[in-house]
């Protein structure tokens, strides 16, 4: 390996033992990766917040039993439980208590409390180039695809670790090599002509539904899809498009010919048939109502805009649970729309049905 100094002196225990302990594993990392040097990353977002069991708590908890400090601005990831709001809505204490410590701990490390899955809607969201340190599938994706910005999908407690260093292993999409698209896509022409022919009107589930398919496509391939170069998606049909796309690729990236900012030369074609189309509604739309314990749907601002103007301003039935889960400040900024409603917001809360409700489930 290729250290520094100030790598060589954190590796000694000069800035303490979390930020000791955090490069070790860093290294160990980056020779399982074959890495022979780190960078410096800009910021990190931190997904490992969320409540897992004791070992993510003890986790965090002893970072700062070392006294440790985040080297580099961090935000954090939704976390288990609405810390604000837990009791009152009768969350067992064996969650809300460990879940609530955790999200401290974090902040306590230095962290900002944002408590948000999509960090690229905050005022600090990175800039194209600009190598950062990202876990959560669906930040790591945008931000890699649409905004320009560099990171490998980094996983819990592994983030952390780059937080307290400022330091990355250098692979992965943090490298020229390993963002150029590997494989080709090509809208089928019948499919095309119907994108083009709607205009501006495309459906709701067209964007998450090509992303679902292009990550089946491409797998562990960086993919680059053209056909769609005289289409101008918006903001949240890019971020529907990454998290369908994060869900079935292990790929870290995509490029949109014509509209990312970083869709290279094409040199080969695969298509895309209006059949294969429908075939990936099918497979993402099977779930009926009573299968379903809890759908959680992220909105941004213009996403509630819509709907409020699909609902025509009529407040929603009295058969249905209805609750948003707020992000990014959308809550306070959409409160009369979201009065009409008639649904519930509870703050900074990633919803999962795990084992202390009894089952295995998670939605």
């Amino acid at each position: 390996m290729q250290l520094r100094s100030d790598d060589l002196a954190t590796l000694g225990g000069a800035h303490g033992a979390a930020a000791q302990v955090a490069m070790r594993i860093l290294l160990r990392v980056a020779r399982l990766q074959g890495v022979r040097e780190l960078l410096d990353v800009t910021q990190v977002h931190i997904d490992g917040c969320t409540y897992i069991g004791p070992a993510s708590l003890r986790f965090a908890q002893q970072l700062l039993a070392w006294q440790g400090r985040f080297k580099v601005p961090t935000t954090l990831n939704a976390i288990s439980v609405d810390q604000r709001r837990w009791r009152a809505l009768g969350v067992s204490p064996v969650l809300g208590e460990p879940a609530s410590a955790l999200g401290d701990a974090y902040v306590a490390l230095g962290a900002q409390a944002s408590f948000t899955c999509a960090p690229y809607l905050l005022e600090s969201a990175p800039c194209a180039g600009e190598n950062i340190g990202w876990g959560e599938s669906n930040a790591v994706v945008y931000a890699n695809s649409c905004l320009g910005a560099r990171t490998q999908k980094y996983a819990d407690f592994l983030d952390a670790c780059i937080a307290l260093t400022g330091r990355a292993p250098a692979a992965g999409c943090h490298l020229d090599a390993g963002r150029r698209a590997r494989l080709v896509l090509r809208l089928d022409p019948c499919l095309q002509a119907r994108v083009l022919g709607v205009g501006g009107s495309l459906d709701d589930a067209f964007w998450p539904t090509l992303g679902y398919l292009v990550g089946l496509k491409a797998a562990s391939k960086v993919p680059v899809l053209t056909g769609l170069e005289r289409v101008t998606p918006s903001r949240d049909d890019l971020k529907a498009f990454s998290a369908a796309f994060g869900t079935t690729a292990s790929v870290a990236l995509f490029h949109l010919a014509g509209i990312t900012p970083e869709a290279p030369t094409l040199k080969a074609a695969l298509g895309l048939s209006t059949g294969s189309m429908a075939h990936a509604v099918d497979q993402v739309d099977q779930a009926t109502m009573d299968q379903l314990d809890v759908a959680q749907i992220t909105l941004s601002l213009d996403d509630m805009v819509r709907v409020y103007a699909t609902l025509n301003g009529h407040a929603t039935g009295t058969e249905s649970a209805a609750a948003l889960t707020d992000k990014a400040g959308v809550a306070s900024r959409a409160a009369q729309m979201i009065r009409t409603f008639g649904f519930a917001v509870y703050v900074f809360v990633l919803i999962t049905l795990g084992n202390w409700k009894g089952t295995s489930r998670s939605l």
